[in-house]
């Protein structure tokens, strides 16, 4: 039987979430399951580039920016489109209106998928966000997040007291990061990486992922060993402030920054160390990548331990210095012997083709 599904949750930016979707939805779609896309504005770059790009996208103004014309599209996206799923993955339940016009459409299961585990917006951000969560269970049909804390962040507590709530792991294709000494040295000499001590990280210019905290431990790196370079992926409303604050502590010149890259496999084959001091995640896809790459990673506390495969994962709280998180990653950065992980990702069901095939298979089965 032919099953039409609605997308929602692509951002302009390529992120966790834009990754999670593409690697699943890569896999899922066929014949009998057909997908189409919500989009903000304008098809993005990497969508254009990737396998999704077969899909059809309909394109709707942000709710911010004209909130008429944004309710009067997904209407008519939804009666026109005569969807069997609806997937509404996001960070926030401060909007939930497509949850609300697809359960008057009867669309039959409305999916709303959890992908952070704390508030990243304001005070009306979080006002809207408890109180949606209050009723989303009228909307809703099945519950899904990437980990136990995003869950109990989206969730009212009858939801994850009946275990309605799926667990979806953030599942990767781990052929493409398993480590690979030719691509690591072909990528640091594209970098101008020699015998430099490379510190990655990958991650929007955001609050949450605490860039600040990022450039006051690589400063005390530098203090420590000159001969460092810091890889930074991604982009975002705070990458201007941050180069400001580079430039201020004189170390812009030991920074290395990428936007909008789909080669972040091989990039990860580059990096000597992975560091990712979230003040919160829900279930980080870049740190499976991170460790499918074999990579030292050197995080937060804060990070849920589901997201733990390889004993190189090092956690420090947020509450500790610059200077000790400085000591820890130069420690993990001695550990440079690397080694295929794939294996292993695999039997700690973060591999994308087991995963979306069970996936596909719930849901065909139930609807």
């Amino acid at each position: 039987m032919k099953r039409k599904y609605l997308v929602f949750g692509i951002s302009s930016q390529l992120g966790g979430v834009e990754s999670f979707l593409m690697n699943y939805i890569s896999k899922m779609m066929d014949e009998e399951n057909v997908f189409e896309f919500v989009i903000f504005d304008k098809v993005p770059d990497f969508i254009k580039i990737s396998d999704v790009n077969k899909c059809k996208m309909h394109i709707v103004p942000k709710r911010t920016n004209n909130l008429l014309l944004y309710y009067k599209k997904l209407i008519k996206i939804l009666r026109e489109g005569k969807f069997d799923i609806i997937w509404y993955n996001v960070c926030t339940l401060s909007d939930i209106t497509l949850l609300k016009l697809a359960q008057k459409q009867d669309v039959p299961c409305r999916i709303v998928h959890s992908h952070n585990g704390a508030n990243m917006g304001g005070i009306i951000n979080e006002f809207l966000h408890n109180y949606h969560k209050k009723v989303v269970e009228k909307y809703a049909t099945e519950f899904f997040a990437c980990s136990n804390v995003a869950a109990e962040f989206m969730f009212p507590s009858n939801i994850i007291e009946t275990e309605k709530t799926i667990i979806i792991k953030n599942a990767i294709d781990t052929s493409k990061y398993q480590y690979n000494a030719k691509t690591r040295s072909k990528v640091r000499e594209s970098l101008g990486i020699k015998s430099q001590l490379l510190i990655g990280h990958v991650g929007r210019f955001h609050f949450q992922k605490n860039h600040r905290f990022i450039l006051d431990i690589f400063n005390e790196i530098l203090r420590r060993k000159k001969n460092v370079k810091l890889l930074l992926i991604g982009k975002g409303e705070l990458k201007e402030q941050f180069i400001e604050q580079a430039e201020e502590k004189g170390v812009l010149q030991n920074i290395i920054m990428l936007e909008d890259r789909t080669d972040v496999n091989e990039l990860m084959q580059a990096m000597d160390v992975f560091l990712f001091p979230s003040l919160f995640e829900g279930l980080p896809i870049s740190l499976i990548e991170a460790q499918t790459a074999d990579l030292p990673c050197v995080i937060s506390d804060t990070i849920s331990e589901e997201v733990i495969i390889t004993e190189k994962i090092c956690a420090l709280s947020l509450n500790d210095s610059s200077e000790m998180w400085a000591a820890k990653v130069l420690r993990c950065a001695e550990n440079q012997k690397r080694e295929n992980r794939s294996d292993l990702v695999r039997r700690k069901k973060f591999d994308i083709s087991e995963n979306a095939e069970e996936l596909k298979r719930y849901l065909e089965l139930k609807y």
